[in-house]
């Protein structure tokens, strides 16, 4: 499955709804900035970006030097998660892929925080209880991408207030605010918080995605220049940049892009509800919806793509699961196609009583209905989690027992093939070589010992005759031989024990278990090779009591 959005070079697309650009296309002022920008090929772009900066700054209305440019907003999250190198990450759950992608490289911990489906993934106050003082960084999106809510102001006013309060950086992703109507924007409030930086990007609101440009604005310029550090020299084309300061003077286009979002996208709303899906309120320019569709039918993605159409699959969001889908909003041409398209889906074989999927099985000739509000949705990479703890509480109760070192692979077969049967064969056959290689690491010590031992008591027998040693000193040695061979006759039965317990499925600890083996065996080979080697025991004769 696709990660993002707009995978047009795999599939047969002739509309994609999953990627959400503008419906209005490139503006003809932004096309000519790139086709005057191929004259500059020839040269270096401007690595200091300062056109770029003072139309950018224009334009929001904010010091130039608060500015920071990047190939893209994922470019910039990435710098800024390398730029502070935070502990601990906080992302709100559904979100974009990104942030925790950028978080991981970064080798950050992510706590995420699941939103409430029930109130439509809407951010609230309570996320700040998840805002603890171990926390260094948090992801926030005003509009959230993919549900498409707007972080209310007095919500996100005391969230910034706390996160500053705790000393917590804030990345504010507003790559889809330009598409809201009543300018919702929190870039104000970057003059009173110095741990906040908001990000945006032309991509959407231009339609120029292959161009790649995003920014950032940040007033803490100590922390600006730690992020710049982390960007590649040379990082925007010719072409982003005379694009970026032609996209600056398009107040005019975005009003009329934001009115046409408004509209087209109540059509759509209307047009997915009379389908029967659950639609998520938007205040942007894409729709999150929920079909309940059944996981034993054709998917609505595929159904869709077969008549040309692509839309972002939204399962493998986390916090959503498989029936969840995003569609932008396009013209209303394309709109209707999309409408025309779910009709012939649905006539295909997916069935909606207003609430929920339903699977049209045939068994012999008779054909069910079968209601799937009962399912539980789980992200793919849960499933194996889940089946793991059932695995691992059913050996229990069995007192079947697998070193730490073979429980990944046994229960990945016992996950895959329900046979626990398998657990006690490997597991019979894993103590059979787990004492076997006990075994012979202990006669591999003991043949080493055994030469190191006969030749001091030749030495000492030598050293006996020419008087080097006194006897007393000699036989004291000689004592010592003695109390070790006792030693290992009761780490002997210390292994025993050992043994007997990891049979009836006691955890046993692998060092002392291997050192009273060791010992043990050290002892019984000692026997075999005094009896077979008898000059050590001549030795012993040599010291009368």
């Amino acid at each position: 499955m696709a990660l993002h959005g707009g995978d047009i070079y795999r599939n047969k697309v002739e509309i994609d709804f999953s990627v959400n650009g503008n419906p209005l296309g490139v503006p003809q002022s932004v096309r000519e900035a790139l086709i005057r920008a191929v004259g500059q090929c020839s040269a270096y772009p401007d690595m200091e970006t300062a056109a770029l900066k003072e139309a950018v700054a224009r334009m929001l209305a904010v010091p130039k030097e608060y500015l920071l440019f990047g190939n893209g907003a994922s470019e910039l999250f990435m710098a800024v998660v390398h730029g502070i190198r935070p502990k601990k990450t906080v992302i709100p759950a559904p979100s974009f892929y990104g942030y925790g992608y950028a978080a991981r490289a970064a080798e950050s911990e992510i706590r995420y925080c699941g939103l409430n489906r029930e109130n439509g993934f809407h951010v609230t106050k309570d996320l700040c209880d998840n805002l603890t003082e171990d926390v260094d960084l948090l992801f926030l999106a005003n509009p959230n991408n993919p549900t498409g809510c707007l972080l209310d102001c007095e919500t996100g006013l005391h969230i910034l207030r706390h996160c500053k309060e705790m000393g917590i950086y804030v990345v504010l992703d507003e790559c889809f605010v330009d598409f809201c109507a009543g300018n919702p924007s929190l870039l104000s409030e970057t003059e009173n918080n110095d741990r906040l930086l908001v990000v945006r990007s032309f991509t959407k609101s231009f339609s120029i995605p292959g161009v790649r440009l995003g920014y950032l604005v940040c007033k803490n310029e100590p922390l600006l220049a730690r992020i710049a550090g982390q960007l590649p020299e040379w990082n925007l084309s010719c072409f982003a940049q005379e694009a970026g300061c032609a996209c600056a003077k398009q107040k005019a286009f975005m009003e009329e892009t934001e009115r046409y979002i408004a509209r087209e996208r109540a059509f759509l709303e209307e047009v997915l509800k009379k389908e029967g899906f659950r639609v998520f309120p938007s205040a942007a320019n894409f729709i999150l919806f929920d079909t309940k569709e059944t996981p034993c039918g054709i998917s609505l993605y595929e159904q869709l793509l077969r008549q040309g159409i692509l839309i972002r699959d939204c399962q493998n969001f986390r916090g959503l699961g498989r029936g969840f889908y995003r569609i932008a909003v396009k013209t209303r041409e394309e709109n209707i196609k999309l409408e025309q398209a779910l009709k012939q889906a649905h006539d295909a074989g997916l069935k909606s009583d207003g609430n929920s999927f339903h699977c049209v099985s045939v068994t012999g000739s008779k054909t069910e209905r079968i209601p799937m509000k009962e399912i539980d949705y789980v992200l793919p990479e849960e499933i194996e989690k889940r089946s793991f703890a059932i695995i691992g509480e059913e050996l229990s109760q069995r007192n079947i027992c697998i070193p730490e070192s073979e429980k990944s692979i046994v229960m990945r077969v016992i996950h895959t093939s329900a046979d626990f049967d398998y657990a006690k064969a490997l597991t019979a056959f894993g103590v059979l070589l787990y004492y076997a290689m006990i075994l012979a690491a202990a006669t591999i010590v003991y043949i080493a010992a055994a030469v190191v031992l006969e030749l001091l008591l030749l030495m000492l027998q030598k050293a006996y005759v020419e008087m080097t040693f006194s006897a007393p000193v000699a036989k004291g040695l000689l004592e010592f031989f003695k109390i070790f061979n006792i030693a290992g006759v009761v780490l002997l039965a210390g292994c025993a024990v050992w043994a007997v317990l990891f049979a009836r499925g006691g955890k046993p600890v692998a060092l002392p278990a291997i050192l009273a083996a060791a010992s043990g065996a050290l002892w019984v080979v000692s026997l075999v090779c005094r009896f077979i080697y008898p000059d050590g025991v001549r030795v012993l004769m040599l010291f009368p009591e």
